[in-house]
């Protein structure tokens, strides 16, 4: 049976893990996973790097010849990458916009974000309560790039431009803001999208314009606009605009709109976990077994995570 080491040096995005987890188990793949340091040998088909630097992490106990990278958070620094091939004679490197241009290293570019399994995420649509949400914590009150102008611009404008009668938010950090905040609840992130016309968002600096967050797959798979920063749909996800053109679209969506725009984004990603899939010269092996051993993993990931 085929096998997979799913690692992060650091940590996991649960979003991430489970999209992951479920690509690699309709090929075919036993899914392990492990963050930190690795303290027993794994002998694997493949070894699946997603986020973090190593950090002087060994990966001398991991036994595969091929890597492939999801370098989606743009937070795995080159002197990780470089490491990467003292190890694996092959390396995937997957992401949206390649590593800094002074990287020689030999690897194969895929572009692409991470797996997006579009069952896990899309509601069903029956009805929009909410004209607009936000869902995120305010970044200037925690780990936060005060030259980031960009974001700051768009704190500003929820600052100034909306009160209780035009936003709903998810998220810490906005106190200042005259509104009523919501406790974030992380497993409901797919309905309180399914349930709003339209979102607002942003990326933190080190992402914007080389990658793109999870925003930009749950709002449209729920048939929810999502108004970001210009030019910064590097993949062309339907359902995206920036905010100028918010006002002059949000008015006029209808739920027929909405449901349009879901079905749009649920052949938008499926296509792009088969464009992956392929370049990775992968194909669907639906084995029974695979996909009931990773649906137990999954299910104890979940449940780790709900408890923390």
């Amino acid at each position: 049976m085929k096998k997979v080491l799913i690692y992060s040096p650091g940590s996991f995005d649960i979003e991430v893990l489970n999209n992951v987890i479920q690509f690699y188990s309709g090929l075919g793949f036993i899914c392990q996973i492990c963050y930190g340091k690795i303290k027993r040998k794994y002998k694997v088909s493949r070894f699946i790097y997603l986020r973090d630097p190593l950090n002087g992490n060994s990966l001398e106990l991991v036994s595969s010849e091929i890597c492939d990278i999801f370098d989606y958070s743009k937070t795995i620094d080159e002197n990780s990458l470089s490491c990467l091939f003292n190890y694996f004679t092959e390396v995937n490197y997957i992401s949206l916009t390649r590593p800094a241009p002074n990287f020689s290293c030999d690897y194969n570019y895929i572009k692409g974000y991470h797996p997006v399994i579009t069952n896990l995420w899309a509601n069903k649509i029956s009805k929009k309560d909410i004209s607009l949400i936000y869902i995120g914590s305010r970044k200037s009150s925690i780990r936060f790039n005060k030259e980031d102008n960009v974001y700051m611009e768009f704190e500003n404008l929820l600052l100034d431009k909306y009160s209780s009668r035009d936003i709903k938010v998810y998220g810490n950090g906005w106190k200042d803001l005259d509104i009523k905040i919501v406790k974030l609840n992380m497993s409901k992130v797919s309905t309180y999208y399914s349930k709003s016309k339209a979102a607002l968002g942003v990326l933190w600096d080190i992402q914007r314009y080389r990658t793109l967050n999870s925003r930009y797959f749950y709002a449209p798979l729920n048939g929810c606009l999502l108004f970001c920063e210009d030019k910064s749909n590097l993949l062309d996800v339907p359902g995206i605009y920036g905010y100028d053109e918010m006002e002059s679209i949000v008015e006029n969506f209808s739920i027929e709109q909405s449901v349009d725009l879901q079905l749009k984004a649920i052949d938008f990603w499926d296509k792009e976990n088969h464009k992956i899939a392929s370049q990775l010269s992968l194909h669907e092996n639906n084995i029974f077994f695979a996909r009931t051993f990773n649906s137990f993993l999954l299910f104890l990931i979940n449940a780790y995570f709900r408890l923390k």
